[in-house]
């Protein structure tokens, strides 16, 4: 059997898409598993074992629709469910196509999948739904974790890498997601929460940004306390997606905005503390949360409403964080 899986772009959704997988494996084992995506989003799953072959999204939707025709697939599972992927669906050829209901799209599955509005098991509604696709192939639900796998070499690197920056290996080790993918996802008052772990702890702190948000990390700087100068490893930088993965491993502890970097550290099994943007569903992402070794704030559950960011201060949750650095920080 040759099974082809699609969820095209956003690193979070690639990474728990990625989590079907081992039960498509399972199923079937001795299926031809394939995954189509954008290529930009490809690092989050490669080495995965249960993966057997990445392809990659073409510009135009013809030229993806003749690659995918010609590949010959018996069962597609269209995670992503637009109407670009539910045409490549339609005119594949397969005898099974899973895609999410939608009145303008269920007639080009042949198994429409209806979305829990509500999780009807312990896992969050992000692999809950997805898992859901797969109701086709007489697969149940069955809960799930993401997992990245990281080589011995990218290990090793990031080793390297630790010791160039001079990170104390008897030290216990913070990265921190510092700003969201945009600024209505970004914690304002990060400061006080890097302020707050460099007051209560000894830890070193890696403050991970993209390029683009060099400038505002500069402006958050000079805002933090001495000591959180002190705790923070200037200017660490990560060459890829891969790289970074591999020196999150290596922490203790990930803290700050929830989203790729947050989903990255679960992934790893790495302690993670993320706070959820107003903007995002956080009943859809609480995947593996457990409240002590993955726990999150949301804004929702303190401020009934139409809560925005500027309202949520760190003492809402201030109880909640201090008991996560106790447990991981010190």
């Amino acid at each position: 059997m040759k099974i082809l899986v699609i969820q095209k772009k956003f690193m979070g959704d690639v990474l728990v898409t990625s989590s079907l997988f081992p039960l498509l494996r399972q199923k079937y084992p001795n299926s031809e598993l394939h995954f189509f995506l954008d290529k930009k989003f490809s690092d989050i799953v490669l080495n995965h074992p249960d993966i057997d072959r990445l392809i990659f999204f073409e510009k135009d939707l013809v030229g993806n629709i003749h690659k995918i025709k010609r590949e010959k697939y018996d069962v597609i599972v269209d995670v992503y469910s637009k109407i670009g992927t539910a045409l490549i669906s339609f005119f594949s050829g397969a005898g099974i196509t899973s895609g999410y209901y939608k009145p303008y799209l269920s007639l080009f599955y042949s198994a429409p999948v209806k979305r829990h509005l509500k999780p009807e098991s312990q896992m969050a509604l992000c692999l809950e739904n997805r898992v859901q696709l797969l109701e086709a192939l007489d697969i149940p639900l069955a809960d799930v974790h993401p997992k990245i796998y990281l080589t011995k070499t990218e290990i090793e690197d990031a080793e390297n890498l630790f010791r160039k920056y001079g990170l104390c290996k008897d030290k216990k080790t913070l990265m921190v997601s510092t700003f969201g993918s945009t600024p209505e996802k970004s914690y304002p008052y990060m400061k006080d929460i890097i302020d707050r772990v460099s007051k209560n702890t000894d830890c070193q702190i890696i403050c991970n940004y993209i390029p683009s948000q060099k400038d505002l990390f500069q402006n958050l700087y000079v805002s933090l306390s001495e000591a959180s100068k002190k705790a923070i490893i200037k200017d660490f930088a990560t060459e890829n997606l891969r790289s970074f993965a591999a020196s999150v491993s290596l922490c203790d502890a990930l803290l700050g905005n929830e989203g790729g970097a947050t989903n990255v550290s679960k992934a790893l099994h790495i302690p993670t503390f993320g706070i959820f943007s107003p903007v995002v569903d956080s009943s859809s992402w609480k995947w593996a949360e457990d409240g002590v070794r993955y726990d999150s704030a949301d804004v929702h559950d303190y401020i009934k409403g139409n809560p925005t960011y500027e309202d949520f201060r760190p003492e809402y949750f201030e109880d909640q964080l201090d008991r996560f650095i106790q447990k991981h920080l010190l």
